[in-house]
């Protein structure tokens, strides 16, 4: 099996949006933050409300892996690019979500 990080955040006016840094290294995440386990149709699956100096904490000690191995490749680096923009807009606003979930979901590989 393996795992993917995806963050959701709804604004105040209950649109959702959906952001998957795939520079985040998950395992790291997972180990440092308190992180409720949740059994799903077989998969277990992490859930994480962080506030908002938390989840700007998170983003600060991922940043480094950003240009790191593979994410340093052109087509990697035009779609990281797009997600740390939208990074970058949810940190800055974080005031107009009510509701800011990091999730690390199992998924059959």
């Amino acid at each position: 099996m393996a795992y993917t990080l995806k963050i959701q955040a709804k604004d105040l006016s209950g649109t959702s949006i959906e952001l998957e840094p795939a520079w985040w290294k998950y395992k790291e995440i997972r180990e440092a933050y308190p992180f409720k386990k949740e059994l799903s149709h077989g998969f277990l699956n992490y859930h994480l409300y962080p506030d908002p100096d938390t989840f700007l904490n998170i983003f600060l000690d991922q940043l480094p892996y950003l240009d790191q191995g593979i994410y340093d490749a052109p087509k990697w680096k035009e779609i990281n690019s797009r997600c740390m923009q939208e990074l970058k807009e949810l940190i800055e606003h974080q005031e107009n979500y009510k509701e800011l979930e990091i999730i690390i979901y199992e998924w059959e590989s």
